[in-house]
């Protein structure tokens, strides 16, 4: 289920629709419960099993992929699906 949290105050045309208009938003008051916990001094310490795990990636490959655009990523994939097929073939073939 998703949720959606709307910050800040309603105004304008909404009031028109229906919509209440709240003089003091209980939206900002849950937004600052929100982040205070998200800010909390035990949610920013490290997580000693991703960090273990971000010692062996190599991060830089990660970002340059990520500059990529959608269609480049899949160019990508495909290429390495015909290399894997390659390989395997190659492999069939040695094994007879």
């Amino acid at each position: 289920m998703a949720f959606r949290l709307r910050l800040g105050t309603l105004e304008g045309g909404m009031i028109g629709r229906g919509v209440r208009k709240f003089s003091g938003s209980p939206c900002l008051n849950l937004k600052s419960k929100f982040l205070s916990s998200i800010m909390s001094e035990d949610r920013l310490q490290p997580d000693p099993v991703i960090e273990a795990y971000k010692r062996d990636i190599d991060r830089s490959l990660l970002r340059q992929n990520l500059k990529l655009t959608v269609e480049e990523r899949f160019l990508k994939l495909m290429e390495l699906q015909q290399f894997a097929a390659e390989l395997r073939q190659a492999g069939q073939r040695a094994g007879q």
